[in-house]
């Protein structure tokens, strides 16, 4: 099974890739080309055709787990619980999970990394709440209400320790490559360089800042003030607020009169919620393409295709690009997520502490109850969920 061709489908570029088994199409999928392919070379770019399909085969991993189990779909799977643990005395405060480790943090401030391939757990202790956690690249970093920032190395099993100079609890983060964002509750957000050892403040909310992504040479943030940041690194003159039918250096900016609730990118895609409001903006030009009004919005996530999936105290729903309602439930659920971002008809749905997997196919499954859900994710194919709870507990469900 492959990837055996790419097709150039529009401008801005997009690519239509088909998924082969037996020389039958049995998956199709179109995406935005990289960055870089926006320069002026993109077409020298596209010719490269090995480099391509190495990109696209990265990126579509996911799908390819997916067929490579037989059927490009979870409908025949059901999910059981694997293990379940109680690592905390206090409410479990943040889950990071990646193809080979998954972490929980705790309230009471311990950390535990549990290594999926080698079934070994290793344990430490912030002295003190920690409120969130990013694992990327074999680096785990956590934010604590002590002002540190710890950074732990998983491959060499190093811990060091990042002190903000704004002596504030640090209530969000993230890691790409050699840099560490970190924001903070006096509104401050912050870029680290782990080699460099060099701090850069970025554009300043004015009240805490409640989540930072890196993309790129962009740090995002956004604030309870309402404001979402893009930061171009390179150059923090031009630090400007997203923009709404113009570049993101314009003057006309992108904010809500309520406090954000999530922020996701996924493919040159860009999903802010507030509590009334979810909108899709388009990262390549800064415009927004879906605005999605709701009534006390919960939770939202964003599929690959651009479907959104949000619940609110009403209902939750699954809108596509076309903003055409692909799934709608009368209930208001907690926590909601795509359980693959390739699939936008599988969910995972968490209604008073009961999970629930809905497939494509209509069927609904309970596959876990118990106290309140913290967090919940899942990984990237698709096949194994990592949920914490209230009363400090992680379970892990896979697929049977």
């Amino acid at each position: 099974m492959k990837i055996e061709s790419i097709q150039l489908a529009h401008y801005p570029p997009r690519v239509k890739i088909n998924c082969v088994k037996n020389k039958n199409v049995i998956q199709s999928q179109e995406l935005y080309l990289p960055h870089k392919c926006f320069l002026p070379s993109w077409q020298d770019y596209l010719l490269n055709h090995s480099r391509i399909l190495k990109y696209y085969e990265e990126k579509l991993a996911y799908i390819l787990d997916l067929l490579l189990q037989g059927q490009n779909s979870l409908n025949n799977k059901q999910f059981k619980l694997h293990k379940q643990h109680i690592p905390h005395i206090c409410q479990t405060t943040s889950i990071s999970l990646s193809s080979s480790h998954i972490v929980s943090t705790g309230y009471e401030g311990n950390v535990i990394i549990s290594d999926t391939q080698l079934n070994n757990e290793l344990h430490f202790n912030t002295q003190g709440p920690t409120f969130c956690s990013s694992l990327q690249n074999n680096y785990l970093v956590i934010g604590s209400l002590d002002g540190f920032v710890r950074v732990f190395d998983l491959t060499l099993r190093q811990k060091f320790s990042v002190q903000n100079k704004e002596q504030s609890p640090v209530l969000c983060c993230d890691f790409k490559e050699n840099k560490l964002a970190y924001g903070l509750e006096n509104g401050q957000a912050v870029v680290y360089d782990i080699e460099d050892k060099q701090y850069v403040k970025l554009q300043q909310h004015a009240q805490e800042v409640v989540q930072i992504l890196l993309l790129g040479e962009y740090c995002y943030t956004a604030g309870f003030d309402g404001q979402v940041f893009r930061n171009d690194l390179r150059d923090l003159k031009t630090t400007s607020r997203l923009t709404t039918g113009s570049n993101s250096s314009g003057k006309t900016f992108q904010s809500f009169n309520e406090p954000i609730l999530c922020m996701k990118i996924v493919n040159q895609l860009m999903l802010i919620a507030s509590t009334s409001e979810i909108r899709i903006v388009n990262l390549s030009n800064g415009r927004a393409k879906m605005k999605i009004n709701g009534n006390n919005i919960k939770c939202a996530d964003l599929a690959w295709n651009g479907s959104v999936l949000y619940s609110d105290i009403e209902q939750t729903k699954v809108i596509n690009c076309e903003q055409k309602i692909v799934f709608e439930c009368k209930k208001s659920c907690e926590h909601a997520l795509f359980l693959n971002p390739g699939a936008d008809q599988n969910l995972i749905l968490v209604i008073k502490g009961q999970i629930m997997f809905k497939t494509e196919n209509g069927s609904t499954d309970v596959i876990g109850n118990g106290a309140d859900v913290t967090g919940i994710e899942a990984s990237r194919n698709g096949l194994e969920i990592v949920c914490s709870r209230s009363d400090g507990s992680v379970e892990v469900y896979t697929t049977q």
